[in-house]
């Protein structure tokens, strides 16, 4: 029997988040992740690193984006430095178009209560649109530019997040059978696997889109899976920086002549497969925003599972059961919160008491009897 002071269910951004503030803290921590899983959201997203996508005015996650959005350089120099890899992360700015005159009424709304946020954002005529980036539809309007929003590569990410891991210290398990909590007068005891057992006084789940189907009720939340289908095209598009429709297409550069265009939100369950329609369907999307993109060819594509939560909002902080905490439910901010969010649980468990930015995020709000 393995003894640790912290066992973390899961190694995407959320799990590594967390495991990796605790180990600075000098807990001795193990991730534990499940074989057989595909469709994981953190190497399957787009890496878009924006504080204001898709929220709304006086959202509870805006805090936390936008502290993220303040932190994320400087986590990124702190990774890079200490493995020694790229994760190709650049300030590469947003454009958001507009085609028509209700779209441009959108944009308007996003700019008056944006700006109040403190998120940098400017306005530009259709006619500034294309002089900054030719490749957009001549149709255009206007558009909105966020100099500040950034991408990374996330599977490069996951990568150099393993690394170091491995030089803190932390251990990687992949598991078969679905790990089951241990518990002991209310009080977390570890994780039993099989006949194998590792204890542990904290775990912390953060199984993502799998936290809506674990067999144990203790750590199940009321979160589904949503899929979302991407494509990598390659060929000319005039354009250094991520175009962004109201329609949901979107186009980050990728490397040379490598664009990654995105994307679906399909509640389709557990399926992280692309499908003709899907594709179809994005690139339809993609071709109104740029119509260059119809000449360019698909070298690559994926489908991932977004953890989705039945109020929108992140599950982080403690259950009823003391010692098991959950990291959860980021959907489609996991790549820009996931360090923020694992710093602040860390700081959380260490306390005793979370810090009053989780607040909003707490489990309790779901715990009916089945966390």
């Amino acid at each position: 029997m393995l003894d640790y002071d912290v066992i973390v269910m899961g190694a995407g951004i959320s799990g590594y988040g967390a495991a990796l503030a605790l180990a600075k803290r000098g807990k001795k921590v193990l991730i534990l992740d499940k074989k057989g899983i595909q469709g994981e959201a953190t190497p399957r997203s787009a890496g878009i690193l924006d504080p204001v996508l898709e929220l709304f005015p006086k959202s509870p996650i805006l805090p936390l984006t936008f502290l993220s959005f303040r932190k994320y350089s400087g986590y990124i120099r702190d990774l890079v430095k200490k493995t020694g890899r790229s994760i190709d992360f650049k300030k590469a700015g947003m454009l958001y178009i507009a085609r028509n005159s209700e779209e441009e009424k959108n944009l308007k709304k996003k700019l008056i209560w944006q700006k109040k946020a403190g998120m940098r954002v400017k306005w530009l005529s259709g006619n500034q649109v294309l002089n900054f980036a030719p490749a957009v539809t001549s149709s255009v309007r206007s558009g909105l530019f966020y100099p500040m929003v950034g991408k990374v590569n996330p599977k490069k990410l996951l990568f150099a997040l393993r690394r170091y891991a491995h030089k803190l210290g932390i251990e990687y398990l992949k598991v078969g059978p679905e790990p089951k909590l241990r518990v002991k007068n209310a009080s977390v005891q570890g994780i039993a696997i099989g006949k194998k057992s590792f204890n542990a006084p904290v775990v912390i789940n953060a199984t993502g889109s799998w936290a809506g189907i674990v067999r144990d009720t203790k750590l199940r939340l009321p979160i589904s899976p949503v899929r979302g289908q991407i494509l990598i095209m390659e060929g000319e598009l005039k354009t250094n920086t991520i175009l962004h429709s109201l329609d949901g297409a979107y186009i980050v550069p990728w490397g040379r002549r490598r664009y990654l265009i995105g994307s679906t939100v399909e509640f389709a369950g557990y399926h992280p497969y692309v499908t003709r329609r899907g594709l179809q369907d994005i690139r339809a999307r993609a071709e109104r925003l740029a119509p260059d993109v119809r000449n360019m060819k698909v070298i690559d594509q994926w489908a991932g599972l977004r953890p989705f939560p039945a109020d929108r909002l992140p599950v982080i902080g403690p259950a009823k059961i003391r010692g098991l905490y959950h990291a959860a439910g980021y959907f489609r901010s996991g790549v820009l919160i996931g360090f923020t969010a694992g710093e602040l649980l860390a700081k959380g468990i260490i306390a005793g008491k979370m810090p009053r930015l989780l607040r909003a995020f707490s489990p309790e709000r779901f715990q009916n009897g089945k966390s």
